[in-house]
């Protein structure tokens, strides 16, 4: 028996606590006891037990309580659970149960009765707890695939003047990625994309399409980026398709895609469901495509809006469209899944939104990248405060 196992005894009884604790010593265990309900709750806060001992009628706290406290501890909502009562109703054994026991031991019990009851439980958690941390393991192996597949930050360093990263997976591993393709024409190809979930799914849909991305332009080595959307949307959907038959296709990718031209000095965009904002000093021509939305201090925010259709999730025939945007030195250029706009926080626990993003990127246009992503970050940690992360959150920023 593992000595290091810890047992707390919460029984008002002073004769019982005495009981268990010689019994649970004498086989191996470090037992803690407690008078009550609520002395109960304070030993189990302060030292995560292995495995909790209970009284239902105990005075100022009964049992029923201390386990439905105990299971609101996300430390110990997997702790064993014992009740050991002398309400011997089938009614009560229910009711036990029911506030989160994991077992239902009648007074007066038998110690073989209670050991074995101790020893199963405990062997239970243990085995989760091995199975856990062999699928933790499998994750991370599968996070150093993710990392070690994305563009390094020295080959965006090669290929752009300046520029940020914010790269956070909701989970370990990520439905998002960025990628970046150097081709030999001299310009490059540069993307965020979001593929459906994230986590394990998000991130096995993420790795399917970052490899049709790479096929399809390393087989059409001067292939706009429209057309390499509407290339690999129909591959993509193939694929859905083959894997769920007769079921409706709901996951996808949405993305941003440019081509970056240094000597021409223009992006080629194409985005599916998502856009591009470009912040600059030139007025450009508007469209239905291309919106202005804000200026400040001589800086004018736009727009380019992608297509509404998602990669494989919704249309296999439609051709991508793209637009030509000039750009300038000093120009920036904003990709972004939808991570940093749909977290939620903030005073009235609402989503951060497009128009917040906008007005953050405008207002610190003027700071240098490294200084506009570290306020970006804040931002994000001030307004998600103790939130759990929404989604997987990618933006990043070029400076032209």
């Amino acid at each position: 028996m593992n000595s290091k196992q810890k047992i707390l005894v919460i029984d008002d009884e002073e004769g019982i606590r005495d009981t268990l604790e010689t019994i649970l010593s004498l086989d191996g265990y470090d037992v803690t006891t407690a008078i009550n309900g609520e002395e109960g709750i304070k030993s189990a806060e302060a030292h995560i037990p292995d495995l909790i001992i209970c009284d239902i009628m105990m005075p100022i706290m009964d049992g029923y309580e201390v386990a439905k406290r105990v299971r609101e501890n996300k430390e110990m909502v997997a702790t064993p659970f014992l009740f050991l009562s002398a309400k011997a109703s089938h009614l009560d054994f229910r009711k036990g149960l029911g506030a989160g026991a994991d077992d239902y031991l009648i007074k007066p019990f038998r110690n073989e009765e209670l050991l074995a009851a101790i020893e199963m439980r405990l062997k239970r958690v243990k085995s989760l707890t091995d199975g856990q941390k062999s699928l933790e393991d499998s994750i991370n192996n599968a996070k150093h695939i993710q990392d070690v597949i994305l563009p390094m930050d020295s080959a965006l360093e090669d290929q752009f003047k300046d520029h940020f990263k914010i790269y956070r997976p909701r989970d370990v591993i990520s439905g998002d990625f960025y990628w970046l393709k150097e081709r030999e024409n001299e310009t490059t190809f540069f993307a965020v994309a979001d593929c459906t979930g994230h986590g394990v799914p998000g991130a096995m849909l993420s790795m399917v399409c970052y490899d049709k991305l790479n096929a399809v332009s390393a087989e059409n080595r001067s292939i706009s980026p429209g057309k390499l959307l509407t290339k690999v949307n129909g591959m993509i959907y193939d694929f859905m398709l083959a894997n769920q038959k007769d079921m409706p296709i709901k996951d996808g990718m949405d993305i941003a895609l440019c081509e970056f031209d240094s000597d021409k000095k223009s992006v080629v965009f194409s985005g599916a469901a998502r856009p591009l904002y470009i912040i600059t000093d030139q007025e450009l021509v508007e469209s239905e495509t291309i919106v202005k939305h804000d200026e400040e201090k001589g800086k004018n925010l736009y727009e380019v809006k992608g297509d509404i259709y998602s990669i494989g999730a919704s249309n296999s025939k439609h051709n991508f469209t793209e637009q030509t945007i000039p750009v300038q030195e000093n120009d920036r250029l904003y990709l972004f899944s939808d991570g940093y706009t749909d977290q939620f926080g903030g005073p009235k626990d609402k989503k951060f939104n497009r128009s917040r993003l906008r007005k953050a990127l405008l207002a610190t246009s003027a700071q240098p990248i490294e200084d506009q992503k570290e306020h970006l970050e804040s931002l994000l940690n001030e307004w998600k405060g103790k939130q759990e992360q929404t989604d997987d959150i990618t933006l990043i920023g070029i400076e032209v």
